[in-house]
């Protein structure tokens, strides 16, 4: 979802691998920000000590020329 010119909004789902984690040990390209996670139960903004569990959902600010990278994360991840 473009957001303002060169910022697009993203979704990714938590894989099996990264459960366990937090939003500060992801490796994430220049040019994007984790800014919320959602579980089953709430919303809330994300921090660096926020934990991952699989099957959550991450929602990043990424520029475009960074989305590719943060994809491949992902895939890789999956």
């Amino acid at each position: 979802m473009a957001l303002h010119r060169d910022l697009r909004l993203v979704n990714h789902v938590v894989p099996e691998d990264m459960d366990g984690t937090t939003v500060g040990d992801l490796d994430l390209p220049g040019g994007v920000r984790v800014v919320a996670q959602a579980d089953e139960d709430a919303e809330r903004f994300a921090e660096a000590d926020t934990a991952l569990a699989k099957g959550d959902h991450l929602f990043f600010l990424s520029e475009t020329g960074a989305i590719k990278k943060l994809n491949k994360l992902f895939e890789q991840k999956s």
